[in-house]
């Protein structure tokens, strides 16, 4: 009772923070779209899509590889101290080999996506960046460092925020004064992360092969499963500058941002459950299975209201949210806010495929998905223009879902076609 007390306890901090940075995070989108252009926000939301997958390549998995094997050699630091160099050597390596991409294509980047070479040099830095605070964030969660974790990512969302604002309104440096502003706050905490490391004896230069292959091995399979989510997420906005325009991508952007608000609401709830759910799992009986089924299809039904009411109310709260140049983003919301209510049941049925340990379920899941989502982004824009983007995140959404729950049926069974009898009652 005492571990699920302190999962829970843990849980809740976590979560609590998750949503207070997506918060912050979504407060900058009132001051953004009134202190920006459609094309601008576009050009914006194109970077920031575009940091979203090379800090991940460059971080290549390692920094779940270091949180994994803190629980294999907790009595050994110097093992330890000497994987987690190792897995730093691997960050880069990787970022070296991205630079090397994103130079050899710089043309199309530049002629594609206004990525001058300024742009690409540092999106190149920040990513080395990210992934860099990604391994001392992936330590405290292994080291059940609560507190850290979660003043350290306030912190670091925060001042982003902050200092982004700044320069983008007071400055006077449009949408590359949020880059700066990035790249600035990453510099800074990357800084931080690499002194604690060596002031705590955490990093060990010597070259192991044999760890940098066990990192690669275990770091790839991560990787694959994040740039999955990835592509649902993001490749759409690269679809749209190459289809369509950059002022229609920001535009977008906007909508996608404020159906978002329903994600993180989900989000953090699954976060919170997980604890709650998996001391149910352990000891469950046929007639704890009915109820467990009872309550998760409450909660879905909650969400689908919630959807709705969001969809209708959300006319109103873009006039407040956004500037008027983005009016046209309303289009796009109801058909992105049911993408996130699917993945909101994604969420639930995951937790069955990693209560099973069966994670490459997962993985399955979200490279058909995520393929789905390739093609449906060509298709349906060129048949019905932007509007095909947002019923591409939604088809591979559902996609997603429906996989994860045949997955998590096979991977841990529950009676989701039996028809409860009124003795089974909700506690």
């Amino acid at each position: 009772m005492a571990n699920i007390k302190k999962i829970m306890y843990f849980s809740g901090i976590y979560s609590a923070v998750n949503i207070l940075n997506r918060v912050i995070s979504f407060m900058l989108v009132p001051i953004l779209t009134r202190a920006l252009s459609p094309f601008d926000y576009g050009l914006l939301s194109t970077f920031s899509a575009t940091h979203s997958f090379t800090w991940s390549f460059v971080d290549m998995g390692s920094s779940s590889a270091v949180s994994r094997r803190f629980f294999e050699v907790k009595n050994d630091a110097s093992d330890f101290s000497r994987y987690v160099f190792n897995a730093f050597l691997i960050k880069l390596f990787s970022v070296l080999l991205l630079g090397g991409i994103l130079f050899t294509f710089r043309g199309f980047l530049l002629k594609q996506f206004n990525f001058t070479v300024q742009v690409i040099i540092i999106l190149i830095c920040i990513s080395l960046f990210s992934a860099v605070i990604n391994t001392l964030l992936r330590l405290w969660l292994a080291q059940e460092k609560a507190y850290k974790y979660s003043i350290f990512e306030f912190l670091h969302s925060a001042s982003s925020t902050v200092l982004s604002v700044f320069l983008v309104v007071a400055a006077g440096l449009g949408w590359m004064g949020r880059v700066w502003g990035i790249g600035a706050i990453e510099f800074i905490f990357a800084v931080f992360c690499v002194a604690f490391l060596i002031r705590n004896r955490l990093l060990n230069y010597k070259i192991d092969f044999g760890y940098l292959s066990d990192i690669l091995k275990f770091g790839m399979p991560e990787f694959i499963y994040i740039i999955g989510r990835w592509v649902i997420t993001s490749s759409d906005r690269f679809f749209l500058n190459i289809m369509v325009d950059i002022p229609t991508t920001g535009i977008y952007s906007v909508g996608y941002s404020v159906a978002s608000v329903l994600d993180f609401i989900a989000g953090g709830v699954g976060l919170a459950i997980m604890p709650v759910l998996f001391n149910k799992l352990k000891d469950s009986n046929h007639q704890s299975k009915l109820r467990i089924v009872q309550k998760t299809y409450v909660y879905f039904a909650l969400l689908f209201v919630l959807t709705l009411l969001w969809i209708l109310v959300s006319p109103f709260l873009l006039g407040i949210i956004a500037g008027k140049q983005f009016e046209g983003a309303v289009r796009y919301i109801p058909w992105v806010s049911f993408a996130f209510f699917f993945n909101a049941l994604f969420r639930v049925f995951s937790l069955y495929i990693t209560y099973s340990k069966k994670t490459y379920y997962l993985t399955y899941a979200i490279i058909i998905s995520s393929l789905v989502n390739l093609a449906l982004n060509y298709f349906l824009i060129k048949r019905n223009g932007a509007i095909g983007a947002a019923q591409s995140t939604l088809i591979s959404y559902l996609v997603n879902l429906l996989f994860a729950w045949y997955f998590a049926f096979r991977a841990y069974p529950m009676p989701w076609f039996k028809l409860l009898r009124n003795k089974v009652m909700i506690e």
